[in-house]
């Protein structure tokens, strides 16, 4: 799966999302309310061949239920590139996750400081790329290897994040989550991120 065919099924989810939470969040104290945002930081990948950690960033819609109750569709994707030199040969290998999910999450106040948390269901494409090529060869001699692999998986996934208010339209936000695949816990992976929040309706 490409970028752009994620980015899609992240505007489907976040379309559902506010379906469902549109009806709810007209009733909410502090009136109906959609948020956006984006983040990035740093994913911590848990399998034992990925000895590294990974940039990460997010796109996320929150819909308002009431004051102590979000829905969220999130698109969030990390990638990381290895390379590897020897006397006769070059290598690189990259990996990418790409995750998109929709999440129940709660929420409490601590004077101006929002504390959410939550989880929900995603679906998660692992992509892994690599190629190898020989240096010390003649131009019509040299031979290169290329081989791809994927897979995907439906995910369940666990967040806890604060957000403080900057102006009545932007907040700054921090979170942690933690995505398991459902088919293969080995590729769960946990991620800090950091980012503005705006309120968009």
């Amino acid at each position: 799966m490409e970028t752009p065919s994620g980015l899609r099924l992240f505007a489907c989810l976040c379309l559902l999302a506010a379906a469902f939470a549109a009806p709810a969040a007209a009733q909410a104290p502090d009136g109906s309310r959609i948020t956006l945002s984006g983040a990035g930081g740093i994913a911590l990948p848990l399998h034992g061949d990925f000895d590294f950690n990974a940039p990460e960033w997010q796109l996320a819609v929150r819909a308002t239920v009431s004051r102590h109750f979000l829905l969220e569709g999130f698109f969030d994707q990390w990638r990381k590139k290895t390379q590897e030199r020897g006397a006769r040969f070059e290598s690189s290998t990259t990996y990418a996750v790409k995750t998109a999910g929709v999440n129940w999450l709660a929420r409490g106040f601590i004077d101006r400081v929002a504390i959410t948390g939550g989880g929900g269901f995603g679906f998660l494409v692992y992509d892994r790329r690599f190629a190898q090529s020989a240096t010390d060869c003649q131009p019509t001699s040299c031979q290169a290897f290329d081989n791809r692999f994927s897979s995907q998986s439906f995910t369940v996934q666990g967040l806890i994040g604060l957000e403080v208010p900057i102006t009545s339209f932007v907040s700054a936000v921090g979170q942690y989550q933690f995505v398991t695949p459902i088919e293969d816990v080995g590729f769960s992976h946990s991620s800090v991120t950091g980012g503005v929040r705006v309120r968009i309706w």
